[in-house]
């Protein structure tokens, strides 16, 4: 066979891309500015002060460091690739954090640990199962368990491991977070899933063959463990409507819905259990 037989058989792949790699960082800026003065001026109480300030903002440079190493790190190694990584929701959380531990401004705290509640927990599941069974038993981060993966780039993931466990001490016995991180998780879910459905690639493809799977914010295709639950197995091939809807309305609400209540329980816990504890 030919070496062009071969070439129109295997054609090279090209992407796809809908808009420049750096135009949704307009709207996610804006989003994210929106969000926290919202938070800051008409929801929270502007006497809000933490337990342990200073272990509290230490841990809001560490997000925010974590922000900038993990920016640097893909944008540099995998090119535009790695940049798009960026507007996934864990890590815009890692800024709303931030401003929210430095300004403190609970809301925006409590709406990243309400959409982040259930995929952290699933970080650790499978960590905590790989040992014993060899294999990740969610499987919701294949990629920590490919060797194909750069150790580096595994690191980079692991604020999936102290995200949860250093907001016990920012909030330790803060009033109860409002309702309104509940309502801000899944609106800011859906604005970021339409429009990184618009702005981003399912997948990058580099000039060497490679390629990068990307579906930024679930924008394009279910999560790998719910392509054959209903309802999420309907939408496959439907038009994007019914994906973000039903993204929305089966999973984000009553999940994000569940996290907010376990996170005001825990917060009750603690204020009931150690109320005489420094």
């Amino acid at each position: 066979m030919s070496d062009l037989e071969k070439n129109q058989e295997t054609p090279i792949k090209k992407n796809d891309i809908p808009c420049p790699f750096w135009l949704e960082t307009i709207p996610v800026v804006i989003l994210t500015i929106a969000d926290i003065l919202v938070c800051k001026y008409w929801i929270d109480d502007p006497n809000t002060q933490w337990k342990y300030p200073t272990i509290s903002y230490c841990y809001a440079a560490l997000c925010f460091g974590w922000w900038l190493m993990l920016t640097l790190y893909r944008s540099i190694c995998f090119g535009i690739g790695g940049y798009y990584d960026l507007y996934w929701f864990c890590n815009i959380a890692l800024v709303l954090t931030t401003v929210g531990v430095l300004w403190r401004v609970p809301s925006l705290i409590g709406q990243s640990m309400c959409l982040l509640f259930v995929p952290h927990a699933a970080f650790w599941i499978d960590f905590l199962t790989y040992p014993c069974f060899k294999r990740p038993a969610l499987n919701a981060y294949p990629f920590m368990f490919d060797n194909t993966t750069t150790p580096f780039e595994k690191v980079t993931s692991y604020h999936h491991f102290w995200f949860f466990p250093g907001l016990i001490v920012v909030l330790w016995k803060q009033p109860l977070l409002s309702i309104w991180s509940y309502v801000l998780s899944v609106l800011l879910f859906v604005i970021l899933n339409i429009v990184s459905h618009y702005m981003t690639p399912v997948t990058w493809y580099y000039p060497d063959g490679s390629e990068r799977y990307l579906n930024v914010c679930m924008s394009h295709d279910n999560p790998g463990f719910a392509d054959s639950i209903p309802p999420f197995c309907w939408t496959v091939g439907k038009p994007f409507f019914y994906h973000c809807f039903t993204l929305t309305m089966a999973y984000v609400v009553p999940v994000n819905l569940i996290s907010y209540f376990i996170i005001i329980g825990f917060q009750k816990l603690v204020l009931v259990v150690f109320s005489y504890v420094c």
